[in-house]
Formats: C-alpha cells, structure tokens, sequence
C-alpha cells in the first residue's frame, strides 16, 4: 500500500490504497508514521488541495495531469477530472462551489463544472470514463503556474511562466487584459 500525506497545521491529510481513500488525522505524525511503519513514496504526486467554499470537498491537483476531488464527510474519491496533457499545478474553487479551476504545464486553464456531481450529492465513484464539463482558456505561451477567481466569479486571473498575468470572462473563456511583468535591476 502506497500513502502521501501532507501537513496543515495540527492536522494533516492521508491519501492512501488503490482506491486513494482519503483521511483527515487530527495526530502528531510523527506519532503516526512511528505507529504506521515507514509511508512510501506514492506514483501520484499532488502538486495542490484546495477545500471547497461549504467545506465538503477537497480537491488536489497533480503531476499525473488528473484533478481528483474528494467528499471529506465519507473520505471516498468521488472524481477524476482528465484533460490536461500536462502536470496540473494549481486548482481554484469559485466561491459558490460549482465549478472548478485548473492551471497546468500544458500552458492551459480550465474550468470544471462540478454541477452534475454535486447533483448527486458527490456519489460518483470516481472510475467514470468521462470526466465532467470543461471549458478551456487558451493564451499563455509558457507553463500556467497560479490561478484564482474573483469573489463575484466573474473574472478569473491566472500567473505564467511567460511572465504574463491574464485576466479571462469566465463567461466566455475570452482573455481580456495582460500585464506583463519585467524585471528591474
């Protein structure tokens, strides 16, 4: 068996298994990992989580190119997010919770909508063969490194390795202002 855990403060989350169930322990980990044994290495890297707005989700973006959300009330995965072609190195709620937002390597942003597996109250297994909805945002020309959304999800604002900030209409997928930014002696 194959765990990743991460640390947030006093608590810290625990992926492990075939199925990556996913586990909150309020424990000192250094009383976890004495107890547990050795944690190996697993072949999932997450490169971010982030907590959905009404604290039920948990989503973690990776180096596998798949955003994987899980339901923290049963710690069970409950979707699998493909169409990046590369890495995925940042993840954004909007605040409402409805969708999700992915920045990738693959120079890319997309936007997730999560509504069908809030419908069925996160029951999705996870295994699916089609991941949901997305639309894309295309327009940096170097690896997507940071993204964010407004409060009114209006606007979503994504950082570049091309050293550009783009500012997109969520409603349209459509760029509409960059700042570039130099360096200065």
């Amino acid at each position: 068996m194959t765990w990743w855990f991460r640390f947030c403060a006093s608590t810290f989350w625990l992926l492990g298994g075939e199925n990556m169930k996913l586990s909150n322990c309020f424990l000192n980990p250094i009383n976890f990992v004495s107890y547990y044994g050795w944690i190996r290495p697993t072949a999932i890297i997450i490169s971010q989580f982030r907590r959905s707005p009404d604290g039920n989700y948990v989503a973690a973006g990776s180096l596998d190119t798949v955003v994987r959300i899980w339901d923290v009330r049963d710690e069970t995965l409950v979707e699998r997010l493909r169409g990046h072609s590369d890495s995925v190195y940042d993840i954004a709620f909007t605040p409402d919770g409805k969708a999700l937002f992915s920045a990738s390597m693959d120079k890319t942003l997309k936007c997730w909508d999560l509504t069908p597996m809030l419908e069925n109250d996160g029951s999705k297994t996870g295994q699916g063969e089609e991941s949901a909805r997305s639309i894309e945002f295309v327009g940096h020309k170097d690896c997507v490194l940071s993204v964010a959304v407004t409060p009114n999800s209006a606007w979503v604002v994504s950082g570049s390795k091309d050293r550009n900030v783009l500012f997109w209409d969520t409603a349209t997928g459509e760029a509409q202002s960059c700042f570039k930014l130099i360096r200065t002696p």
